[in-house]
């Protein structure tokens, strides 16, 4: 859950991939943490139970990691069934929340951000030029998240004025269900006028 103030959603995550961290084994061994059996954001899961399990930890705030762009990544490929893996995914950090006691208010509130991105994530994973379905298919998908409570639920109008320009252009169409205009602008129709 560590990130950046979700008053400030411009600012860059803090997200919970493992490649940036490094753990104890024997926290690991002691506390049986393992990755869970999902096929996205697992690390997020594993890196949430390492931190409940810790007494303390550091932060270096040296650039220690080198990132490789990677275009046949798994996320910039289509993912099918994305949608039902990200819920099930904060299906189980809320119970790993709530099995720690840290279920309040703060850790609700990135639950909340962490919702609103995985939706944006769904859909731009649905606009994916690799998605094998037709457009009236990706249409129908895009409708189906919508219609979601979590999608009623988080996607207000006081998250989307926390993101950059650019994001909130995108997750105003979101909102207001332009569907024609979030696949164009994937599509890189009309990005660059933005």
């Amino acid at each position: 859950m560590i990130g950046n103030n979700p008053l400030d959603m411009s600012q860059p995550l803090i997200m919970g991939s493992t490649c940036r961290c490094l753990y104890k084994k024997d926290i690991i061994d002691r506390y049986s943490i393992e990755f869970p059996v999902i096929k996205i954001a697992e690390d997020m899961l594993f890196h949430l139970y390492y931190l409940m399990s810790c007494k303390k930890v550091y932060v270096v705030e040296q650039a220690l990691y080198y990132y490789r762009y990677n275009e046949l990544s798994a996320t910039k490929n289509y993912i099918n069934h994305l949608w039902e893996v990200l819920m099930y995914q904060l299906e189980l950090v809320e119970d790993g929340l709530n099995k720690f006691n840290l279920l309040n208010s703060k850790s609700k509130e990135r639950l909340e951000i962490n919702t609103f991105y995985f939706i944006s994530w769904c859909f731009t994973n649905e606009c994916n030029p690799r998605n094998p379905k037709k457009y009236r298919e990706i249409i129908k998908e895009m409708k189906k998240i919508s219609k979601h409570n979590k999608f009623k639920k988080v996607f207000t109008w006081k998250n989307i004025m926390k993101a950059s320009f650019k994001e909130r252009c995108l997750f105003t169409c979101i909102k207001l269900k332009l569907y024609i205009l979030v696949y164009l602008y994937h599509h890189k129709k009309f990005n660059s006028l933005i």
